[in-house]
């Protein structure tokens, strides 16, 4: 092996480290397939366009317009023209890297492989392999090439589970130090083979380049060392803390727990600064996800829902007074454990029944017409406690013909002063509904549609924010949504409330059937009050991490997918965010385990996984079949390459060029190719000195080419027949069985 497939070889090794990194960050590996593949086409693209002549900039944009295709073909091939780059596919990939971009903010680590997050791992890690193969044999600058991977390994060490990140250490740093070494092998050799290291101590004679730059970089290396603590996460006070579900590193710097945090029971209109940690709060073992309320607001005033006045009833001997389950109920069992959440308020699923409390005994109410959860006294962290709540049987069938119930007239009530233009809104947006539950997914799926979710929206100064909402900004966030559909709602008459709690949450890695809930969580939902089923919920907020009730969508085939088949613009139903988180509302995105119909999967997700996984899955295996077919062709071709020349061979002279291209063609794939202007007898003394080929059959068969090739007269038949053997003048290489 030469020097510079050592070099390449130590640039893998820390390429690959990198890679390895990103496995404290996602839950699954599922990025690993295209990410790998994606780095092994980038240094080929390199390596390719260095052969051909090629400049750096000729091989950075060749690279750049690679990776695109490359992209498109595993994140959006649907839309691509059998293959092909279309506009629309760079615009699902340019949604995908939004989506991502706004999960992030919420997102921690482990995450979920979704579109977004891996497209940008993938173009990451193409530029970082790009970098490396050209700055490693083109600019011959190795630091160049190592800075992008120390960059993004130090990002997520920062981002990823910090479990993981003495291993990683263990691993990226080693690689680190054998890529600069095996490189500064490689540069050795190609400044020749005797070059000192240090230089002479006399005035007279410089020093040798290897030794300044030996010394550079060990100045470099201490000061590396001495600076590296003030930097890097947990060690010091450090500059950048570990992210994780406390917010704060182990060592003493500005992290550290956060305590209890509590939800703002309040919903507002108007949007204002929104907090929300990434802590967790608290864990529920159930057999499905629900969303976990806290309680349910009745009363808007304008800007903001606050809660209705109403009996609270203490719970007695762990029972809820409740009327007669009706047959449209069914019941979910939960286990709480409220690890880190403050207030009150008690989440539960749906309207509880019945309620255990583990530990300390704490007195606890009820509101006797919302029946949601609190405690008389004091604060809910640390309870543990088990809770029986009914929810709605609801089908997309059984909604079709339901019919929307009477409450008091605070559910129905609108501000005195709601924009005409609202009203009209809500008729026009309905128009097409053939009954109250289609209107209601009319809404629902408007606001899927041509609304956009956003965390960052400014605060504007408005008489009437919320016709600016429906009508200008269409950005908002889950209070901006619950609000706006509530309030149409009313508008057509449908008893409507705003409940606050949490989505379900992530499923525990090592529990089943219990999910964690974290602060990022925290949602506020409309529901609509029906005669037979009570409250059901809607989902209006285009939120990757929002979940479309599963009765809100219609599951026979070719239905389309904006539920009851009410209004809506043509031909982009079912396009969350406006298209801005591109995904598809259907009843093939529902997960069957959650009962409730709560799970509406992220992005390019289906029924068992991301789109671009089943998109990568048909490239790699249409990768592995062209690999097996390469395998199978080239040897085949060969073969009829050497039988083709033997076949020519019509004379002595013919035949000895026969067998020497077969000697060629074999020995500069097993051992070392000819170089320009190298002679028969000088390759083959050359591949004998490096015990590459037996010596005598080699140079033997290389005499025998020059005689014919340039001897008036042709080599004799009977050395001839000795060479040849059974057909050919083939050689056997050192460690090969002989072939022809």
């Amino acid at each position: 092996m030469g020097s510079e497939a050592r070099a390449r070889l130590g640039l893998a090794a820390l390429l690959g480290a990198t890679l390895l990194a990103f496995g404290g960050v996602f839950a699954k590996s599922d990025y690993m397939g295209p990410t790998l593949l994606g780095m092994v086409l980038a240094v080929g693209l390199a390596l390719l366009c260095r052969r051909l002549g090629a400049g750096a900039l000729v091989t950075i944009v060749v690279s750049a317009v690679a990776l695109g295709w490359y992209l498109l073909l595993v994140f959006q091939g649907h839309n691509t023209f059998y293959g092909l780059p279309t506009v629309a596919a760079a615009t699902g990939v340019g949604r995908a890297v939004l989506a991502g971009v706004q999960a992030s903010n919420l997102d921690f680590a482990p995450v979920p492989p979704r579109p977004g997050y891996v497209i940008l791992t993938v173009a990451g890690m193409w530029l970082v392999a790009t970098i490396g193969e050209v700055a490693t044999f083109r600019w011959r600058r190795p630091l160049v090439a190592s800075l992008p991977p120390i960059a993004l390994f130090s990002f997520l060490l920062i981002i990823g589970k910090q479990s993981v990140a003495g291993p990683l250490l263990v691993v990226f740093i080693p690689a680190l130090l054998a890529y600069w070494g095996l490189e500064a092998s490689h540069r050795l050799r190609s400044w020749g083979r005797w070059v000192g290291t240090w230089g002479r101590r006399d005035d007279t004679e410089n020093e040798s380049v290897t030794g300044r730059v030996a010394r550079r970089m060990g100045y470099s290396c201490v000061a590396a060392a001495l600076v590296a603590p003030v930097i890097l996460p947990s060690l010091g006070t450090g500059l950048l803390p570990w992210r994780n579900p406390t917010s704060g590193g182990e060592g003493p710097g500005d992290g550290g727990s956060l305590g209890a945090t509590s939800v703002d029971p309040f919903v507002e209109l108007v949007p204002s600064l929104l907090q929300q940690e990434s802590e967790e709060l608290f864990r529920v073992t159930a057999e499905r996800a629900a969303y976990w309320r806290l309680l349910s607001l009745a009363d808007f005033d304008g800007n903001r829902w606050t809660e209705a006045e109403a009996f609270k009833a203490t719970v007695q001997q762990g029972l809820l007074e409740r009327s007669q389950p009706t047959a449209f109920e069914k019941s979910l069992l939960q286990r709480f454990d409220l690890t880190n959440l403050g207030g009150s308020y008690l989440p539960a699923a749906g309207r509880p029944s019945s309620l255990s409390i583990s530990g300390e005994a704490r007195t606890t109410r009820y509101n006797a017409e919302t029946r949601h959860l609190e405690v008389a006294e004091g604060d809910v962290q640390g309870m543990e406690y088990i809770v029986t709540s009914e929810l709605p049987r609801v089908t997309f069938e059984a909604m079709r013909t339901a019919r929307v119930g009477q409450q008091g007239d605070n559910y129905t009530s609108v501000p005195a002063d709601l924009s005409p233009q609202v009203r009209a809104l809500a008729e026009q947006w309905t128009k097409k509904a053939d009954s109250d539950f289609a209107k209601l997914v009319a809404l629902q799926t408007r606001f899927q549609t041509d609304f956009a979710y956003s965390e960052n929206v400014a605060k504007k100064d408005s008489d009437d924010y919320l016709t600016y909402f429906l009508t200008e900004s269409r950005t908002g966030y889950c209070q901006q949504f619950s609000t706006a559909f509530a309030l149409l709602a009313r508008t057509l008459g449908y008893p409507s409330r705003v409940s606050v709690g949490f989505l379900p949450g992530q499923e525990a890695p090592d529990t089943s059937d219990t999910y964690v809930v974290r602060g990022t969580d925290a949602h506020a939902w409309p529901e609509i009050y029906f005669e037979d089923y009570g409250w059901v919920r809607f989902e209006p907020t285009p939120r990757d991490l929002t979940r479309l009730p599963n009765y809100t969508i219609d599951p026979s085939p070719g239905s389309g997918s904006n539920g009851a088949g009410a209004g809506g613009p043509q031909g982009n139903v079912g396009q969350i965010g406006g298209g801005a988180l591109g995904t598809d509302i259907t009843a093939a995105n529902i997960d069957p385990r959650l009962g409730e119909g709560v799970e509406q999967e992220q992005p390019g997700r289906g029924a068992d996984g991301y789109v671009w996984q089943e998109a990568f899955g048909r490239l790699f295996r249409w990768l592995i079949l062209s690999l097996l077919v390469v395998l199978v062709l080239v040897p085949f071709a060969k073969e009829l390459k050497t039988r083709y020349r033997y076949a020519r061979a019509t004379s002595p002279s013919s035949t000895t060029a026969a067998a020497f291209a077969q000697f060629l063609d074999e020995a500069g794939e097993l051992a070392a190719a000819r170089r320009p202007s190298e002679s028969a007898i000088a390759y083959a003394s050359r591949l004998v000195s490096g015990r590459k080929v037996p010596a005598d059959p080699a140079v033997r068969l290389a005499t025998l080419y020059e005689i014919a090739e340039y001897s008036p007269r042709a080599p004799p038949r009977s050395r001839l027949a000795r060479q040849r053997g059974s057909r050919s003048g083939s050689v056997r290489l050192c460690g090969s069985e002989p072939r022809g």
